[in-house]
């Protein structure tokens, strides 16, 4: 969640828990956040850093 943009169903797909639901319960269980809240708070944009976002 933090290096890429893929989307939540791909990035738990690849992670094996199967589903984007699988994934939300389990990091909402484990860190009490969503993956997209995650994503923002600890994600990487470089589009921002560059000041180049769209």
């Amino acid at each position: 969640m933090e290096t890429t943009d893929l989307s939540v169903d791909l990035v738990a797909h690849r992670a094996g828990f199967g589903t984007a639901n699988s994934l939300r319960a389990h990091m909402r269980a484990a860190l009490g956040v969503s993956p997209a809240s995650y994503r923002r708070t600890f994600g990487t944009d470089d589009r921002v850093a560059a000041g180049t976002r769209s």
